[in-house]
């Protein structure tokens, strides 16, 4: 029990990113309000909790022995002469004690949900799983707007099923066809793959502006730190075939301004190319960014503290330094005809 530190000095560090890990058929809005319930229970109990004082009007002749009560309890003489003077009433005297209407039996808990804001960026629908961001009071949400606008990429694991098609691309709605896939193999699934990613990166090039066959393209793509420069869809940075146990597989996919049943369709588009079809099984985010799913940082839900929490957005926040300088000076150094 940490009594000796003012929950109200807590409350005010109470702010920045962490990252938890999102488990499937879980909401966003359910783990948010897990999260904020777990701070808020753990501010309540574990912290000193000050009760406030109000002033009250003692007997002039128990004021010697003010000071013996002073040592034992929070009562506390008014010392300016000029008060006690201004204040004294007949044969009284002006003191400091605790005020018993803010005891928590009759306040309740000092803090509540409501005390906190807490955002997401690019959250998890409900059938995903794997690291999801969130922004704590006014700077972490103001963190995570720096982040949304500087396009940082996401990585996902894609697992699906060849042979099928259903009405949301994913492994638990409804079956309208069912195709052969006893033809696919390895090299056509790496073929396709070659092909869609190309396509992406040549739409992210001409939606940043720069020249396609020049060398500052080359070197700012090969270091992923290119973004669009206008406003543009989902973009594939890269896709790869991480396992493939026909008719099961496995992608890998980075990417730009997705959502989770973009994910899906890519699956099924992956499908139709290779003249079958396949549906997305599970969306595994492991990576937003700098931050990854088995990182010590990222916390379950279960595991959230204060102290902890605290101590990782300190830390979140100086990770997220040198990211959001080298962003900043790339793009300020490019050429005023590639924005």
């Amino acid at each position: 029990m940490n009594g000796e530190i003012a929950a109200h000095q807590v409350f005010t560090k109470l702010r920045g990113i962490f990252a938890v890990y999102k488990n499937e058929h879980v909401s966003i809005s359910s783990l948010s309000s897990k999260i904020l319930n777990k701070i808020v229970v753990d501010l309540n109990t574990n912290f000193e909790r000050k009760q406030k004082k109000m002033v009250r009007f003692l007997p002039v002749e128990k004021q010697p022995n003010l000071h013996q009560h002073q040592q034992s309890t929070d009562i506390q003489p008014l010392h300016s002469r000029s008060v006690i003077h201004k204040l004294q009433v007949a044969d009284r005297i002006p003191v400091n004690v605790p005020d018993s209407f803010d005891l928590l039996e009759v306040q309740g808990p000092r803090y509540e949900v409501d005390h906190f804001e807490l955002c997401t960026n690019h959250a998890l629908d409900v059938n995903s799983s794997g690291i999801q961001l969130f922004g704590l009071q006014t700077t972490g949400i103001s963190l995570l707007k720096q982040l949304f606008h500087m396009k940082i990429p996401r990585s996902y694991h894609l697992r699906g099923r060849f042979g099928l098609a259903t009405t949301r691309f994913d492994g638990d709605s409804r079956v309208i066809a069912k195709f052969a896939w006893d033809h696919i193999t390895k090299a056509k699934v790496e073929t396709i793959l070659g092909m869609l990613q190309g396509s992406h990166r040549n739409a992210l090039l001409k939606s940043s502006g720069l020249d396609l066959e020049s060398q500052l393209a080359y070197e700012i793509l090969s270091k992923g730190l290119l973004k669009p420069e206008r406003a543009s869809g989902p973009i594939i940075l890269s896709m790869t075939l991480k396992e493939l146990d026909l008719p099961h597989f496995v992608l890998d996919v980075t990417c730009l301004n997705e959502s989770c049943q973009y994910l899906r369709q890519v699956v099924d588009e992956v499908g139709s190319a290779l003249r079958s079809s396949a549906v997305c099984t599970s969306v595994h985010r492991y990576r937003d960014g700098i931050f990854y799913a088995t990182d010590d940082s990222t916390f379950l839900s279960r595991d959230i503290k204060v102290e902890k929490v605290i101590e990782t957005m300190s830390e979140n926040y100086s990770r997220l330094q040198p990211l959001l300088k080298q962003k900043s000076a790339l793009f300020h150094e490019l050429p005023s005809d590639a924005h």
